[in-house]
């Protein structure tokens, strides 16, 4: 949440901040002292004005959101510390050997392999994860968010005590040996697995991502939504190599399922699990057919392809380091593209056909590419050469290279705008928000109207232009045109910019005739 903005017309609260604090008294005890109020901004699936009411009771302090309008509370964070940290060791970036943004061309150089870090601590959020992300008194990669564990005989269930067990208590620290195949350093896999997926769930619930929203929780704390549905993370399932999945059930209450599989390019294999750009991709997925229309899934042609491709760019955007520059490339997944296919050049493409950029000589995908009528491969333009076999170009992960590298311009482009903290985090949000208002099943163009809405709805429409050419550079301009989302077949891919002045329609133009000098006819024509 934000204090309310000048920009943001707050308009008059149905309710006073006396009685905001009549509600949140009534909530968490008497006060001590006398409560401190503002007006402040929720992001949610929609912006709700609520009254902050902080609060000190005999036990703790508290922060409590309470909708100006309803007197619903929306938000209840304890602020006085009163459960049990955990300590993890982990790597805290992209993987084990990170280097993003990656190689300015295709390079087969290997980043060197970094150490773990020790991370102690009970949540990312305490307001997203009120009992931590392990309950106090519990010792094990299970709690409210994420339930982590082996299934190496793909049967969908937990491996008999593959959930390690911290020693001391709570705190997860085994050896791990990356000269050994993953069954070596099982306990580090699901640890990292646990880590990553907490990490997940409390960024997504600071964009709206909440109990009220669908996501995934055992417990939801009286906020809203379903509980009974943590997500069931699986390390080092044999299911399959070389991939990695999410399922999402449309149902709330129902809990998804996150398999990570084997790479088994390399010598020795590598665990996807300690890829964080492939853990959180997969996690996004759960995000999308949970928010996209509503929560009934992304069934359709163009909408599943998509859904690959926001599941890259929150990946990528949440990874990303102020010290970043936004116009370099960044390969999607480097290390576990390592010899995928046999490439050695994964930390240029990552296991995608190109990296990741603004520089349109080194990926040129635009609206077309979803299209087999009109995809190009570009010849004179470096592509990665595992992709020898061609898929149709509306495969899902292909059409979603497409629209990830839309967003990767777009939020360049509000980066260099407002700087790498608020741009960041609100080109994440606009497209967070931008889920919740599109329609079931968009098509490519149908996101892109959801965008520039929650944008229109967030800030007044300040960043239309700096959207609008992202869009417009990968042929998603303001002329362009789509199918339904069932297909990609047809779609008319246009570069044109949003102008001050549209005339429509303009189906046809205008054709006049006459002789050199006039008269010609029609002499005007009136839209």
């Amino acid at each position: 949440f934000f204090p309310n903005p000048g920009k943001l017309k707050a308009g008059k609260p149905a309710i006073p901040a006396t009685q905001a604090v009549a509600v949140a008294t009534n909530d968490v005890g008497k006060a001590l002292g006398a409560p401190a109020t503002r007006l402040v901004w929720l992001p949610a699936t929609e912006l709700k004005l609520c009254w902050e009411v902080m609060i000190t009771t005999a036990p703790a302090t508290y922060r409590l959101l309470v909708d100006a309008l309803t007197g619903q509370i929306w938000v209840r964070d304890c602020l006085t510390a009163d459960y049990s940290d955990a300590s993890y060791r982990v790597f805290t970036s992209d993987s084990p050997s990170p280097y993003s943004p990656g190689h300015s061309s295709p390079l087969t150089t290997q980043p060197t392999e970094i150490a773990r870090s020790l991370v102690t601590l009970s949540a990312l959020s305490s307001n997203a994860s009120p009992a931590g992300w392990i309950n106090d008194g519990d010792n094990t990669t299970l709690g409210n968010n994420v339930d982590a564990y082996l299934d190496r005989d793909a049967n969908n269930t937990a491996d008999p005590d593959s959930r390690p067990t911290g020693n001391p208590a709570r705190t997860f620290d085994f050896p791990l040996d990356l000269t050994q195949a993953p069954v070596a350093y099982t306990n580090a896999a699901v640890v990292q697995l646990f880590y990553w997926c907490n990490w997940m769930h409390d960024k997504l619930y600071d964009l709206g991502f909440t109990e009220a929203a669908g996501n995934f929780q055992t417990d939801n704390f009286g906020r809203g939504g379903v509980g009974g549905d943590a997500v069931l993370a699986e390390a080092q399932d044999i299911a399959q190599t070389n991939n990695a999945n999410f399922y999402t059930p449309p149902t709330d209450g129902v809990p998804p399922r996150m398999q990570m599989f084997i790479f088994n390019g390399p010598t020795p294999d590598r665990d996807c699990a300690l890829d964080a750009e492939i853990v959180l991709h997969e996690y996004a997925h759960g995000l999308t057919n949970r928010r996209v229309g509503g929560g009934v899934g992304l069934g359709a042609r163009q909408s599943a392809g998509m859904g690959e491709g926001w599941s890259d760019f929150f990946a990528l955007a949440l990874l990303s380091e102020a010290t970043d520059n936004v116009n370099s490339n960044y390969a999607m997944a480097g290390y576990s593209g390592y010899r995928y296919a046999g490439t050695t050049l994964n930390y240029y493409y990552g296991i995608r056909r190109y990296p990741y950029t603004t520089d349109l000589l080194k990926n040129p995908l635009t609206l077309r590419d979803i299209d087999p009528s009109q995809a190009n491969n570009r010849p004179g333009i470096s592509r990665n050469p595992t992709f020898t076999v061609n898929p149709l170009p509306y495969e899902t992960h292909r059409q979603g290279e497409v629209w990830c590298s839309a967003l990767w311009d777009a939020r360049a482009n509000l980066i260099k705008k407002h700087g790498f903290a608020t741009g960041n985090q609100l080109i994440l949000q606009l497209v967070c928000d931008g889920l919740n208002l599109s329609p079931p099943n968009p098509t490519f163009l149908e996101a892109r109207d959801a965008i520039l809405q929650a944008d229109l709805v967030l800030t007044g429409g300040a960043n239309k232009k700096e959207l609008w050419a992202a869009f417009a550079k990968r042929g998603l301009g303001v002329s362009a045109t789509s199918t339904a989302s069932t297909s990609t077949t047809g779609v008319g891919e246009a570069f044109d910019p949003l102008d001050n002045l549209q005339v429509s329609p303009m189906t046809g133009g205008m054709t006049t005739v006459g002789r050199f000098g006039g008269p010609f006819v029609p002499s005007c024509q009136t839209f």
